[in-house]
């Protein structure tokens, strides 16, 4: 990833002067060096870095504000409960790398009542940081990742083509915070400008920001476009699964089948029981998992929290190949 210093120090200016917008219209003051800052998100990432500038520049003290990455949302909800610390004065959640999915934000904001917003995170503040900002609004409707700042440009297409106002497409962002490029790829930053981010959402009338997941989140299953995010999300609301993803899969004689594999924290559960889980979620037939449920010990992630679908592909080639072997030594 190709960022100069231009791109970093724009960032995090233009956070700065947003934050102090935020907290004006919700506390009716701008200065934020009595205000806490809680900074849980890794700083391998580049909006983990950023949000300590952001901190540094604003005059930060020490939480009112949370700074955290999903598996930290999801680990909240599953291990840990709310009497071990004072959490009431927590009242802003901003989650950075993959979206957090409905079921898990319901959950989260059940669990810690005091907190007024929480976002649902996006994956493309890397590539572009500083060119959105999270859009503070109401409690329960958190679909809206961000807006975009008043210096970035936005735009949704498709197979090359501009779509309107609440037309699902990729996300395409243009600014003086976007990234120069990627190493070895030309494409990601076309000829005018446009960051190409992979993202998949809609921006509505008002310039709010929806990010339904990824370009590799979605998979055809006969015919339907299938959200992988939605069938994770129902699976980390399981009490006994610690992480799931799910990928689609090719059966020569039944096509493209949906599979999940599964961390869990109890070890009775069965696969069994994940697809009746699901059935019992989803009304649907094709998202169900009909390629079956798969235990293993951690789900392969990028940095940034991203699910690496690829190395997935590959443990479910390498359990195959031991199949088959197992099968061979029993029948020489």
């Amino acid at each position: 990833m190709l960022l100069t210093h231009r791109n970093i120090s724009t960032a995090a200016n233009i956070y700065n002067e947003c934050l102090r917008r935020i907290m004006k219209r919700a506390y009716m003051y701008t200065d934020l060096s009595q205000e806490k800052l809680l900074h849980c998100s890794s700083f391998s990432s580049l909006f983990g870095l950023l949000c300590m500038d952001i901190a540094l520049i604003a005059g930060f003290t020490s939480p009112r504000l949370l700074i955290t990455e999903p598996k930290n949302i999801v680990s909240s909800l599953k291990h840990h409960g709310t009497n071990a610390f004072k959490t009431n004065s927590l009242e802003y959640v901003l989650c950075n790398g993959p979206a957090v999915g409905k079921r898990v934000r319901k959950g989260f904001l059940e669990k810690f009542p005091s907190v007024k917003y929480m976002t649902s995170g996006a994956g493309l503040l890397d590539g572009a940081p500083g060119a959105m900002i999270p859009n503070i609004g109401d409690r329960e409707n958190t679909d809206c990742v961000s807006c975009a700042v008043p210096t970035c440009e936005t735009k949704v297409v498709c197979a090359g083509r501009e779509l309107g106002v609440d037309r699902v497409g990729e996300i395409c962002l243009r600014g003086p915070t976007v990234m120069q490029g990627y190493v070895g790829d030309s494409e990601a930053v076309d000829a005018n400008g446009w960051f190409h981010t992979g993202e998949i959402g809609h921006i509505d009338q008002h310039g709010n920001i929806f990010i339904d997941g990824r370009l590799d989140d979605f998979t055809d299953v006969d015919g339907q476009q299938v959200c992988l995010n939605e069938l994770e999300d129902i699976l980390l609301c399981h009490p006994s699964i610690v992480d799931a993803a799910v990928v689609g899969i090719e059966n020569k004689e039944l096509g493209h089948l949906l599979k999940a594999f599964v961390v869990q924290c109890d070890e009775t559960l069965t696969p069994d029981e994940v697809q009746l889980y699901i059935r019992g979620q989803i009304s649907e037939t094709y998202k169900h998992l009909t390629g079956g449920v798969e235990f293993i010990d951690a789900i392969p992630r990028a940095a940034d929290g991203h699910i690496l679908r690829n190395k997935l592909a590959k443990l479910k080639a390498a359990h195959e190949e031991k199949t088959a072997a197992e099968s061979l030594e029993q029948f020489p």
